[in-house]
């Protein structure tokens, strides 16, 4: 941070960071320090003369001061290319900071890249000392070291300041690695802050540690790939067998996922074993950054073996979620808690005894090959695993020693045997999504970029566990742009499928009063109640969760709504079959003077019907909930003229029956009464001629017997008709 003056002199000139006199104790505050400097200044004065340098100098100074007031802070000095401020708020320090690089950017592109000016800033948070327009104390001297470290157009703060502007939505950072500066102080953290119009412009980097997982000083660690510490030392070994936290991650922002394992990262390691998060994270989200982390390679660390030890299923994938029921006591579990708590002379013992009384026991070979990973002696390490592999009896035992093998010849640069090892596996069992997940990998090591990203799709299609893998894993770090991308691409899709079907299904669920049942009801609202805060989060995983019991409620309302219709359609077309009937009689009764009116009134029924039928079967909701109330009115109405047409058919029967009395009747009474007054008197004529000859009486009072003829007769006419 050099001064330029007219003439160039004195451009050692740095700004002043301490006071030279005691200050008081009330001049203390806490403060955000705010270091500006212009990058490459020398060479510009050099180029453009003195009176252009103090003109960009003045620029610079004048476009930092006015978003240095804009956000509420105090200018301290401008001394050469740098400007100091201070600000009670870190936020306001950080907004204004983003500010001023947006108004150099704007500046920037209207002009030549020889004319443009290029800044860095670094902001801390702390005790400062306010006195007399001037500021002193270690929090200017750690912005000004954030400054200096700073590259152009880079943005440098202390963990003191990201801990009080990590929740502003504009802040996405990135955590710089210091250890090949010199001169930094002990115990400091920078974050680089990404800005805006960056994370906009590169949307491809979705997660910006990956690289950073895996940094130490170490060789990377075989059970997780960390570099800041051996395999003894693992934190994996005392993890639960599941942890979920892949799943569990899946439902964060891609901020927040960054914040958390940036939180993981930079703050205080926690002990798994103890469930502890660190000072700086109370709730325990960095906990799961950090059991996310080791879940990545699960299957190649310690307590992986208990899933495997004594299972006898032949499903990968089942004992992989499971594990097995069997007993694990005995000299070789216990051998292994050893292992687990680092005691590697007493676990050595104790193998060695198993070793000796079960020599061909798979599971001691594989513990003093854990053994030997412990010691950093991979050639008998890979002894002892190959031994267990030749012992191990089922698929999932084998699958599970080649993965150690594959690991044991990865971490010692040697792809090609770590290559073959996978292919192994995948022979025994092709649908191994671990085996599948490590070869996608060794592909894209290979430079099979197109092939390997095609796998990778399809396998987070299978299982989204691997979506968050992708995103995190350090091993994908050389590839994450190209990757980033798709997974962008994946989450964009899912995003606008879902809202889509996030709106489709409340609007459905706002219009199911009325159409459907109440168990109907509460089963969508169940459904809702899972996905209604789901968009907050912003996250992949709700965004699939959404399409899935979205399209559950949309599944339901339609079926149920369907199940109405068809009720409502069935009814419509048995009244409609009714009314056809009930035409035909009309058509067909033999008395057209008394049916008209009713003949008409059917006709305007079956078109009330056929209107109903058409809003039953249309997409218009009101229309449809208009329709399952009209076949009830269309029943009743129907209803009235069914008593109508009965009446009109007990008319008919009526009068059928007259006319058929009347004529069976007259004929057969004519037949009587021509017997009774005709014939009868001519045969008793004959008879009274006769049957005195004989000793009989003669027939007398003729009319008696004629009227009973007359009465027999009209009984039986009516007995006939």
């Amino acid at each position: 941070m050099k001064l330029h003056s007219a003439s160039n002199t004195d451009s050692s000139e740095t700004l002043s960071l301490g006071p030279t006199d005691a200050h008081r104790e009330d001049s203390v505050q806490k403060i955000a320090v705010l270091i500006t400097d212009i990058v490459g200044s020398t060479k510009f004065f050099k180029s453009h003369g003195d009176v252009a340098g103090q003109q960009m100098l003045q620029l610079h100074q004048d476009m930092a001061l006015g978003c240095v007031i804009e956000h509420g802070g105090v200018l301290v000095k401008t001394e050469g290319t740098s400007v100091m401020a201070y600000f009670p708020d870190a936020k306001e320090a950080l907004k204004s900071a983003i500010k001023i690089q947006q108004k150099t950017g704007i500046h920037n592109r209207k002009r030549d890249s020889r004319e443009q000016i290029h800044i860095k800033i670094g902001i801390d948070f702390g005790d400062g000392i306010v006195e007399h327009s001037d500021i002193f104390g270690n929090v200017v001297n750690t912005a000004a070291k954030l400054t200096s470290l700073a590259d152009r157009d880079q943005i440098f703060i202390s963990q003191e300041a990201y801990g009080l502007v990590h929740d502003l939505s504009e802040v996405r950072v990135e955590l710089v690695s210091l250890k090949d500066e010199k001169g930094v102080p002990g115990g400091l953290t920078v974050y680089k802050l990404i800005p805006p119009q960056e994370n906009q412009k590169n949307g491809r980097h979705l997660f910006l540690h990956q690289k950073a997982l895996s940094e130490g000083d170490n060789p990377a660690c075989y059970y997780c790939g960390d570099k800041k510490h051996l395999a003894g030392d693992c934190p994996s070994k005392h993890l639960p067998q599941t942890t979920s936290a892949l799943e569990k991650l899946g439902y964060f922002s891609f901020d927040t996922i960054n914040r958390l394992f940036l939180n993981h990262i930079a703050g205080t390691r926690p002990n798994p074993e103890a469930g502890e998060a660190p000072q700086n994270d109370p709730d325990g989200s960095t906990l799961l950054a950090s059991y996310a982390f080791y879940e990545l390679k699960r299957v190649f660390q310690l307590r992986f073996f208990a899933n495997i030890w004594n299972a006898s299923d032949e499903n990968w994938s089942k004992i992989k979620e499971t594990g097995t029921d069997e007993d694990k006591g005995g000299f070789l579990w216990i051998a292994l808690d050893c292992l687990r708590v680092s005691n590697l002379a007493q676990a050595e013992t104790f193998l060695e005894s198993c070793l000796a009384k079960y020599p061909k026991d798979y599971r001691s070979y594989c513990a003093m090959g854990f053994l030997n990973v412990e010691r950093n002696d991979f050639p008998r390490a890979e002894y002892y695993f190959d031994k267990a592999l030749e012992y191990a009896k089922t698929k999932p035992q084998r699958i599970f020693l080649l993965f150690l093998l594959s690991r044991l010849y990865d971490v010692n640069d040697r792809p090609f045997k770590a290559s073959e090892k996978t292919k192994e596996i995948l022979s025994i069992n092709s649908h191994c999504e671990d085996a599948r997940y490590q070869d996608i990998v060794f592909k894209f090591r290979e430079e099979k970029n197109s092939e390997a990203l095609r796998r990778l799709i399809k396998l987070i299609q299978e299982d989204r566990e691997y979506y968050v893998k992708a995103l995190i894993d350090p091993d994908f770090a050389p590839f994450s742009q190209i990757i980033h991308g798709e997974l962008k691409g994946l989450f964009d899709q899912a995003k606008n499928e879902a809202m889509q079907i996030f709106h489709k299904a409340e609007n459905e669920l706002n219009k199911l009063e009325g159409l459907v049942g109440e168990r109907e009801i509460k089963e969508a609202q169940s459904l809702w109640e899972k996905i209604r805060e789901l968009p907050k989060a912003d996250s992949y995983f709700g965004y699939l969760d959404i399409l899935y019991y979205g399209g559950s409620i949309l599944a339901l309302t339609h079926g149920a709504i369907g199940r109405r219709r068809g009720n409502v359609l069935e009814v419509l077309y048995g009244l409609n079959s009714r009314v056809e009937k009930h035409l035909a009689f009309l058509r067909n009764y033999p008395y057209q003077y008394l049916v008209g009116a009713l003949y008409r009134q059917l006709r305007g029924l079956q078109t009330k019907i056929d209107q109903t039928r058409d809003m039953a079967k249309g997409d218009i909701l009101d229309e449809f909930k208009e329709a399952l109330g009209r076949d009830e009115e269309l029943s009743a109405e129907l209803g009235q003229i069914d008593t109508k047409l009965k009446r009109l058919e007990a008319l008919r029967l009526a009068v059928l029956f007259c006319t058929r009395f009347l004529k069976k009747s007259l004929l057969f009474q004519s037949a009587v009464v021509c017997l009774s007054i005709i014939v009868f008197p001519i045969v008793t004529y004959y008879l009274n001629l006769i049957l005195p000859r004989h000793g009989i009486s003669p027939i007398v009072n003729i009319w008696f017997y004629q009227k009973g003829i007359l009465v027999f007769g009209a009984m039986s006419a009516l007995s006939w008709v």
